[in-house]
């Protein structure tokens, strides 16, 4: 696991990539995409979350619910952060809500936008369908397959992938946030999985709205002018809130699940033991369990019988 940031992103330096690809590499910064961690609504959405999975009664790092849960999308290098750096950049986002706008704030956002999404996420963490993506290996629409630049001057396979250019990619993260509970894209298409399907069925992609500009692939990913105006300018205190409620209800309620499943199998397994003793349980014997107590009480029905047979 990575102690630091800074080691965090040297992982994949996308760096080189900017170097080549100027274009696309001055697109990048304006897309919504580059500020997944520093945008400040975010930031503000990320603190409420710790705050409220620490004012619940699961206690622990909030950093390793941001990995797990935000993170997954927003910040996806965060997978191979250590748990003391999780907790650096729990404080980090502490620190540039609250001291927005100062040296110190500002300091702690340039951090925290090392982290976020860049061209190493799309075309190489999440190039292929969850889990099939390779090391040293960068993911592109395939006509650059095997390029020789990549694997001389900088040890990288270039492979076209159809799952990059599908729509699949992109629902990856712009779908839910948490099961039944629609992110803000999908809210942007009303009855979303009617315009995938609607989509699909007229050969069209995201991308091809987001990411074409004539035939051209750009990557500012506008939203697309047809789309139905949406108050995006939600408070982030609120999405923060209910991110964070709804990972709380889910783990007590999972916990409670298993507690319960356990309880239920183990009365289950006392419930069997006693009816099978019940079953096979011999008649009680006084006599083979309290032998000398029975020879007493024998011997002393003798003394009276015989008394009786006297007295007659």
């Amino acid at each position: 696991m990575v102690e630091n940031i800074d080691d965090l992103v040297l992982l994949d330096d996308v760096v080189q990539c900017k170097n080549c690809h100027k274009e696309h590499g001055s697109q990048w910064p304006k897309s919504a995409h580059s500020g997944s961690v520093s945008d400040f609504r975010t930031l503000k959405a990320f603190k409420r979350y710790m705050e409220f999975y620490q004012e619940s009664l699961l206690k622990g790092n909030p950093g390793i619910r941001l990995r797990d849960n935000c993170f997954t999308c927003h910040a996806p290098r965060a997978k191979n952060a250590s748990e003391s750096l999780l907790n650096d950049i729990s404080g980090l986002i502490v620190t540039a809500v609250n001291d927005q706008g100062s040296l110190r704030g500002q300091s702690a956002l340039k951090e925290l936008s090392k982290i976020s999404i860049d061209c190493c996420v799309c075309h190489m963490i999440n190039g292929m369908p969850e889990g099939e993506a390779e090391p040293n290996v960068l993911y592109g629409p395939g006509w650059d397959e095997h390029e020789l630049s990549h694997t001389r001057d900088h040890g990288f396979d270039t492979v076209g992938s159809a799952y990059l250019m599908s729509s699949k990619m992109c629902t990856r993260c712009h779908s839910d946030w948490l099961a039944g509970v629609p992110s803000i894209v999908q809210r942007m298409h009303k009855k979303s999985q009617s315009h995938f399907l609607e989509a699909e069925k007229n050969s069209m992609t995201c991308q091809s709205c987001h990411m074409m500009d004539g035939e051209m692939i750009i990557h500012t990913m506008p939203i697309y002018s047809g789309t139905l105006n949406f108050p995006i300018e939600k408070t982030a205190d609120k999405i923060g809130t209910v991110m964070a409620f709804m990972t709380v209800l889910g783990i007590c309620i999972s916990v409670m699940s298993k507690a319960y499943s356990k309880r239920k199998e183990r009365k289950r397994a006392m419930g069997g033991e006693r009816c099978e003793s019940f079953e096979i349980m011999p008649a009680f014997n006084a006599a083979e369990f309290y032998p000398f107590e029975a020879d007493a009480a024998i011997d002393e029905q003798k003394n009276i019988d015989s008394e009786r047979s006297t007295g007659s």
